[in-house]
């Protein structure tokens, strides 16, 4: 038996560390130099999942930062995080059943860690390639500006072939998923998302959206792009409904691809649309869109 940061700082490629059930309040970071291998990943798990974040391993107050490669996290339960509940910034890492909850940033996002936009690149082996996020929640999560907290993110500074697959995020006061890229910092790699669920975004689930003085967050289901830059991000059988602002929007990016998705009854409090695609005039416009269901019950 070891505390939990002392096992993540000496694991070696195929070891398992067990989180026993109970509460953790210190933040885990599993340093760049700590790595499995692509076929002998080190594997993170909770003796068993929590389904409510009373049970289970429950990490409390803090959070995991994913800085090594080749980790498979299973199972853990985040909430009440300081920043971003779960940030992933190495290489080929999965993240597999875990759910965030009112985590004080953004819930689960892929981005690199530190404060140097440009360093690296798209290409660079300090922008996050590979990773998996895999049958996760977020939800209830944000910041004290309430505009920037989302459910699920891969944004400014991540590379290529990062996926999230089989989430649901919810009740985010920013966006549900957010792939923004700004110039600053240049075009981000081609994320997908396949088989995912967002809504309800915009407001909390502890909010009186009933006070007609509530200011509700940006609200969008999935936020494709950014900075009118090129991504190329797919978003594949997924659906979005009952946010408060657009279900799907490209968000300028000139080229996302949209399969087989259905966005239902947003912007139902808003102006925007139930999907939008915009970028400017110079731009070439390269929208993908086959087997799309866009439908609202507006009156």
């Amino acid at each position: 038996p070891l505390d939990i940061n002392t096992a993540v700082s000496y694991a070696q490629p195929g070891q398992t560390i067990l989180m026993k059930n109970g509460v953790y309040d210190k933040w885990i970071t599993i340093n760049r130099s700590v790595c499995g291998t692509a076929d002998k990943p080190i594997n993170l798990v909770a003796e068993s999942i929590s389904t409510d974040g009373t049970d289970g391993v429950v990490l409390s107050g803090a959070g995991l930062t994913v800085i090594g490669s080749y980790w498979h996290v299973y199972g853990l339960y985040v909430k009440d995080s300081s920043g971003i509940g779960i940030q992933v910034s190495g290489n080929y890492n999965t993240i597999d059943m875990c759910t965030v909850n009112h985590a004080a940033n953004s819930g689960i996002q892929i981005s690199r860690n530190g404060g140097a936009d440009n360093y690296a690149g798209i290409q660079g082996k300090l922008w996050p390639t590979g990773n998996l996020i895999k049958n996760c929640e977020s939800f209830d999560n944000c910041d004290a500006g309430r505009n920037d907290a989302d459910g699920f993110a891969a944004k400014l500074t991540c590379g290529n072939g990062n996926k999230f697959y089989g989430c649901i995020s919810h009740h985010n006061i920013d966006d549900g998923w957010d792939l923004y890229a700004k110039s600053v910092s240049g075009e981000i790699g081609l994320v997908t998302i396949e088989n995912c669920v967002a809504y309800n975004n915009g407001w909390l689930t502890t909010d009186d959206i009933t006070d007609a003085n509530y200011e509700y967050g940006e609200g969008n289901g999935f936020k494709l792009g950014g900075g009118y830059l090129k991504g190329g991000h797919v978003l594949k059988n997924s659906i979005t409904f009952d946010n408060h602002a657009k279900g799907i929007t490209s968000n300028s990016c000139p080229d996302i691809k949209i399969y087989d998705c259905t966005s239902y009854n947003n912007s139902i409090n808003n102006s925007a649309y139930n999907v939008g695609l915009n970028t400017k005039d110079s731009n070439k416009k390269e929208w993908v869109v086959n087997g799309l269901i866009s439908i609202n019950n507006e009156k």
